[in-house]
């Protein structure tokens, strides 16, 4: 196998009519991104390592239409816990960082099921399980250790995961390396401040995070009260304060991969005084 990562350095020398040569420039050194370890099961037709090898299920590997990419998808007409599958030449030994990738469309919302095998009856890999839009494209990525990281790969099955019949198509099926893992936490919220301050509520505002991939949402806390986790702006309306009462308020922010930020600061806040509630007393007059 060739290195998964190749440093190579350039440099430049000139050369005149009569042949003199230059020193050589200053070096140049670049490294290489990492070599694909993965395949093309289907792209329009199966690959050459790859055969239909479906139950109960009738496959056409040349559909027109619909197609996600290129121009065919492969149409599996499942009948009841029927299964689409394909079965490679020779066995496959996967890298731990590789994944499983294709598109699927159904003509109904629908549950499958997917698993590999070390070979025709050999054993099965664990079960990842997926639901389908009806009418719609969806890509599915199922990495290595999601299928419990087999180390020997034949067969790949998509199981009907339920008793009726249902049409499916796939596309672009491919092995292919897996993203790095996200463990990037976005940066700190931070200008928290409170403003709108009434006996009952304020308004709260604060700086968003930054993060590598994209920042989802954010949690607003009141002390360690978790006031709501699924805040997509730089700003919290809260109510139900008591009046008179001071508070602490703070501002976390989570990424698509569940990295949460540090702390914001701390803002600190008193809701206005409670309103008089205490009648007057009535005063006496005396006669003179």
């Amino acid at each position: 196998m060739p290195p998964l990562f190749t440093e190579c350095s350039f440099t430049v020398k000139a050369i005149d009519a009569a042949g003199n040569v230059s020193a050589a420039s200053n070096t140049a050194s670049t490294t290489t991104t990492a070599c694909s370890t993965g395949e093309i099961v289907y792209d329009d037709a199966l690959s050459a390592n790859w055969a239909d090898w479906s139950w109960s299920t009738t496959t056409y590997l040349n559909t027109t239409s619909p197609v996600q990419q290129g121009t065919k998808s492969i149409r599996a007409d499942y009948a009841g816990y029927g299964g689409f599958s394909v079965r490679r030449n020779t066995i496959l030994n996967p890298a731990a960082n590789l994944a499983l990738k294709f598109w699927v469309y159904s003509t109904g919302a629908n549950a499958f099921t997917l698993q590999t095998q070390t070979d025709d009856s050999g054993a099965f890999s664990s079960n990842y399980n997926f639901t389908t839009t009806a009418n719609q494209w969806q890509e599915i990525t199922v990495t290595m250790a999601a299928l419990g990281t087999p180390t020997a790969i034949r067969r790949i099955n998509i199981q009907n995961n339920s008793s009726n019949s249902v049409t499916a198509y796939f596309d672009n099926i491919q092995l292919t390396t897996a993203p790095a893992a996200d463990t990037q936490a976005p940066t700190a919220p931070t200008n928290l401040a409170a403003s709108s301050v009434s006996q009952t509520g304020l308004t709260l505002t604060w700086t968003g995070s930054t993060d590598n991939v994209g920042v989802v949402n954010c949690q607003v806390y009141r002390g360690t009260t978790l006031l709501s986790g699924t805040v997509t702006g730089t700003t919290y309306t809260v109510t139900g304060l008591a009046c008179g009462t001071q508070y602490n308020f703070s501002v976390t922010a989570k990424d698509a991969a569940g990295n949460t930020s540090l702390t914001s600061n701390t803002a600190q806040s008193t809701t206005l005084t409670c309103p008089d509630t205490q009648a007057p007393k009535r005063l006496l007059h005396r006669r003179t």
